[in-house]
């Protein structure tokens, strides 16, 4: 019905706009809504990872963390959440490459004693995660398969990292032999 609906109100010589949170994107697993788009002029801002000019993907606020200083944190790099909502196990996999893993209340602790936190997709291309790092005064590193899905494109380039999941080791290597001042800049590039 909804389809229909749109059918009747769109026009082709028009551009339209809309802002989609789900994480199949605005056509979703709908064959109706995919020819509808393929036929009007629609941009899809999304937070899902699903459309055209990706957009945050926002939970709550999250508080800037208490300042350890980067040297004395415990954890190189941590990934603090479920191992499921992602396709293909990915997020298995990523937790199998042996970095720090918790689930639970004290996610924030185990993010407050991290250099750098994983951020890996959800079912759609993103996740809360990426967000939370970022609010929280973290560099976040999104994991992803297929492509990434980071809002702000140029800017988040210097603030954050975007990785595929069978790259991340290399990419953790690679963290590892970066100077502590060089994770300060980032860090106070955030804040």
């Amino acid at each position: 019905d909804l389809v229909l609906a749109m059918k009747e109100l769109l026009r082709e010589d028009v551009m339209y706009i809309t802002v989609n949170q789900n994480d199949d994107g605005f056509v979703g697993r709908c064959k109706e809504f995919s020819e509808l788009q393929s036929k009007y002029h629609i941009t899809v801002l999304s937070a899902g990872g699903y459309g055209h000019v990706p957009v945050p993907l926002l939970k709550q606020p999250e508080p800037i963390l208490s300042k350890i200083p980067i040297n004395e944190r415990k954890h190189l790099v941590s990934y603090v959440g479920s191992k499921g909502y992602a396709p293909e196990n990915m997020r298995q996999k990523m937790i199998a490459q042996g970095h720090h893993y918790y689930y639970g209340d004290s996610w924030r602790d185990v993010m407050a004693q991290s250099r750098f936190s994983l951020c890996p997709r959800g079912f759609g291309r993103t996740s809360y995660h990426f967000m939370e790092a970022l609010q929280m005064g973290l560099i976040p590193i999104q994991v992803y398969q297929d492509q990434p899905w980071i809002p702000y494109g140029e800017l988040m380039k210097g603030l954050s990292y975007a990785v595929n999941v069978e790259e991340l080791p290399q990419l953790v290597d690679e963290l590892s032999m970066l100077p502590i001042s060089r994770s300060e800049e980032h860090t106070s590039e955030l804040q």
